[in-house]
């Protein structure tokens, strides 16, 4: 049996400037809204096609049908980040193009 790597989660700066949540879950790069959402709001993100996660115990923990089910573990839900406004490209000198 292989277990996969975890991480504890880290609040950092997206380029794109929002606050997220990033670290490994069983394996995968996670970056995370660091807002949690309702348990309502869930529904409109697995619509969307975005990952939920769980934020217990420092990490992130991917939520699937059964921990949404089951509502295990216990702790904040946060959505999988997706860049609101795209970085703007600066040239050599720093202004825009």
């Amino acid at each position: 049996m292989s277990h996969l790597i975890s991480t504890d989660a880290t609040r950092t700066s997206c380029r794109c400037g929002a606050v997220v949540l990033v670290a490994v879950d069983e394996g995968l790069a996670v970056r995370a809204d660091a807002d949690p959402i309702p348990p309502t709001a869930e529904i409109a993100a697995l619509v969307d096609g975005r990952w939920t996660y769980t934020h217990a115990g420092g990490q992130l923990i991917y939520r699937d049908a059964a921990r949404i089910r089951s509502n295990t573990p216990a702790g904040c839900i946060h959505r999988e980040h997706r860049c609101i406004k795209k970085p703007e490209q600066l040239d050599l000198f720093g202004s825009k193009k």
